[in-house]
């Protein structure tokens, strides 16, 4: 077979794959509405369908990377907690810039499906928390898959619900707890440190906010009005 020939597949092989994954892609960017002040995708960042796990980020960052440390957290300098360079409240931990909620272009929802998405604030998951029923669901849908069924119990939207996949949590170049524990992001800085910021932390047993380093790499489940 001629080279020519041989690139000329390779290229349509190429393209073919990308254009499946941009079609993949495009399929994972739907949402419910559960009655909220916002709509819920039904897919993770980074992944095509609800019971992937998707992407691991860092607070702030838009991409994967192999190693989750304060070293290689991009909002940080000389890869210390206390020398934040963005997102500064408390002058303790860099220059005070006054921003507590991520913005567009650190906000991994936005970067990676467009301007219509981001990632909740922390009053948009005490929503979720609130006006939902919660139920660990061992083998979702008979995939293997362990996680929350979230339903709405706001009238009318009862019959709507969501699945929060366990997958885990990026600390250095593994995955802790996959399976059994998951943390999702919020797009709010923590309140009495500069170093974290607020997550929706879940297990088996239960479900609530917590504060976590801002180098971990967690989950991202998008919203949108």
């Amino acid at each position: 077979m001629k080279k020519s020939t041989i690139l000329q597949f390779s290229m349509l092989y190429l393209g073919l794959n990308s254009a499946l994954a941009q079609e993949a892609t495009e399929s994972a960017k739907e949402s419910v509405d559960l009655g909220l002040s916002v709509k819920w995708a039904t897919c993770n960042v980074g992944a095509n369908k609800p019971t992937e796990k998707g992407s691991y980020f860092a607070w702030g960052e838009t991409s994967e990377k192999k190693d989750y440390t304060w070293k290689t957290y991009s909002l940080c300098d000389e890869g210390e907690d206390y020398h934040q360079n963005k997102y500064v409240t408390l002058k303790f931990y860099g220059k005070v810039d006054n921003r507590s909620v991520l913005e567009p272009e650190d906000d991994a929802a936005t970067v990676k499906w467009g301007a219509e998405w981001r990632t909740p604030t922390k009053e948009e998951f005490n929503e979720l928390q609130e006006k939902c029923t919660w139920t660990w669901t061992p083998n979702y849908d008979s995939t293997g898959v362990n996680g929350y069924v979230i339903t709405s119990m706001v009238e009318g939207f009862t019959d709507k619900s969501i699945f929060l996949p366990a997958a885990g949590t990026r600390n250095k170049n593994y995955v802790d707890d996959q399976d059994d524990f998951c943390i999702y992001w919020t797009s709010t800085l923590g309140a009495w440190s500069n170093s974290i910021a607020i997550g929706l932390g879940f297990s088996s047993e239960s479900y609530d906010q917590y504060d976590y380093d801002r180098f971990y790499g967690n989950c991202v489940r998008p919203v949108h009005r």
